[in-house]
């Protein structure tokens, strides 16, 4: 009775959809709250981002694609070609067209069947395994490239965080130096001017600041572009530091560079895709052969046989000449393309080098040097100023110098890891 009820009722039956929609709310919660762990952790570490990037970039997805499809053409490469069937009535009755075999005087049935020149099917699955073997190259280089852009990036946001956490130290210096000073002023020790300064300095350290997070900013843009994400979504805090490595002597760089740079190996594979293809130009002077065999039907009875064999007469031989003068032409050009990429990629490692050790050796003088000075400048000269022998000035100065020294040597650290990091990609170094 209640179910005619509802059938019978002209108002819509809202509940379903009602638990429909319920379901889908729990569903996204869950899945929301599976997933959230995940993403607030991301950006904490560069193996993290680097990860990341592996599972959703999707230029790596087109890459590998690619790849996979240049697999299924390979196996197709070199196959028989599919036979041929012809159906040939013949004495056809004038006076009873029909096209029933058994109405005509006889019927031909003819199989027919290429057959390639001998080592023309090996060569055909040898260039194609070449050109799987440079898509997987194309996919190794871009994704050598994409892990380059993860960890430059990560440096520039890690870097960013640690200057702006040097900022906060300078910051608390500066709001202890001015209440000195006004403790000072109070007492009648030091005039007014000094303790503006130090506020006016506490205020232009706001300058600094806005151009540190500028730079976070634009690190984190540019690592959520890099990993395939709004470039506003948030990202955690930087905790682990870079991955620091160390080289050998840059001609041992150099020869793993040409042994392992995924760009030199697609343009090898290049090269020996040209050189079988105008090996399969000479081998097509040479004539395919067609196998054909036919029964013949006489009313209903097969009555007589037919064997057949045909080959192809390569008569053009100014295309042929053509062909040939092409293909070498093709592989001279890889050659060079191949030699043209190994010098501009040898060329990057040695200026990326050059600039690895310049940056060693800045930062080996800020560290070890300027640093120590500049600090004992700004505690001696803090110690005079507390003693009520030296003036504010002269504390404020040696303090900005120290933050200058300490903000290069950041700098520094940065143009380090960024030269490590191109060293790394071009010769595999990077895990």
């Amino acid at each position: 009775m209640a179910c005619a009820t509802v059938k019978n009722s002209s108002r819509p039956c809202w509940w379903p959809a009602c638990l429909r929609l319920c379901a889908r709310c729990l569903s996204s919660l869950c899945i929301a709250a599976d997933g959230a762990p995940a993403d607030a952790e991301l950006g904490a570490s560069e193996a993290g981002l680097v990860a990341y990037a592996d599972a959703h970039s999707a230029e790596l997805l087109a890459l590998q694609l690619d790849f996979e499809a240049t697999q299924a053409r390979a196996e197709a490469a070199g196959r028989w070609a599919d036979p041929e069937i012809e159906i040939e009535l013949r004495d056809i009755p004038r006076d009873r067209l029909s096209l029933l075999p058994q109405d005509s005087g006889s019927t031909r049935y003819l199989f027919k069947q290429t057959l390639p020149f001998a080592g023309k099917r090996s060569l055909e699955r040898r260039i194609a395994a070449t050109e799987v073997d440079r898509a997987a190259s194309l996919r190794d280089s871009s994704d050598r490239g994409l892990h380059q852009r993860v960890r430059e990036n990560y440096a520039r946001y890690w870097h960013a965080c640690r200057a702006l956490e040097r900022l906060e130290e300078l910051e608390t210096q500066l709001a202890a130096l001015e209440a000195l000073a006004h403790s000072r002023y109070r007492s009648g020790l030091a005039s007014q001017q000094e303790a503006l300064k130090a506020s006016i300095e506490r205020t232009q350290l706001l300058r600094l600041r806005l151009q540190l997070e500028t730079q976070r900013n634009q690190a984190i843009a540019q690592l959520n572009t890099v990993l395939g994400r709004e470039p506003d979504s948030a990202l955690a805090a930087p905790q682990a530091a870079p991955r620091e490595a160390a080289f050998s002597d840059l001609g041992a760089l150099q020869r793993k560079l040409r042994e392992t740079h995924p760009a030199l190996h697609a343009e090898e594979s290049a090269i020996a895709n040209a050189e079988l293809s105008s090996q399969r130009v000479r081998r097509n002077r040479f004539p395919d052969f067609v196998l054909g065999v036919a029964p013949i039907q006489s009313g209903n009875a097969l009555e007589a046989w037919d064997v057949m064999l045909g080959f192809t007469v390569p008569l053009q031989r100014g295309r042929r000449h053509a062909e040939q003068r092409a293909a070498e032409l093709a592989a001279r050009a890889a050659v060079a393309r191949r030699d043209a990429a190994a010098a501009q990629l040898g060329g990057m490692l040695a200026v990326s080098w050059t600039q690895r050790l310049s940056a060693l050796r800045q930062l080996a003088l800020l560290r070890d040097s300027l640093m120590p000075a500049a600090d004992t400048n700004y505690q001696s000269a803090l110690a005079s100023y507390r003693l009520g022998r030296g003036d504010l000035a002269a504390v404020l100065d040696a303090l900005r110098q120290a933050n200058e020294i300490q903000q290069d040597l950041l700098s520094a650290q940065l143009e380090l890891q960024l030269r490590t990091l191109e060293i790394e990609t071009l010769t595999g170094e990077a895990s």
